[in-house]
């Protein structure tokens, strides 16, 4: 098997071992990183199938837009 499939399965047996706590905790942090970001959670949600891997993503988007951020305060990129 590829080591992109091994890490999924692994991926999905972790989310299912999740706690009630946890999965409230996942929501409220996807919900507040989409209003951070004004991306539609819902639609997200409905296209990942998992707020866990919603919130992944969510995540991923943020370091990116946290980089360009960056490069713009210190004047190396200049978004309109």
């Amino acid at each position: 098997m590829q080591k992109r499939k091994l890490l999924r399965i692994k991926t999905e047996n972790e989310i299912r071992k999740l706690t009630v706590t946890e999965h409230r905790v996942i929501n409220g942090h996807a919900e507040d990183m989409s209003a951070i970001l004004d991306v539609d959670l819902e639609l997200l949600n409905k296209r990942t199938g998992s707020p866990y891997k919603s919130l992944k993503i969510l995540l991923s988007l943020f370091r990116r837009v946290r980089s360009l951020a960056l490069f713009q305060k210190n004047g190396k990129l200049r978004l309109k």
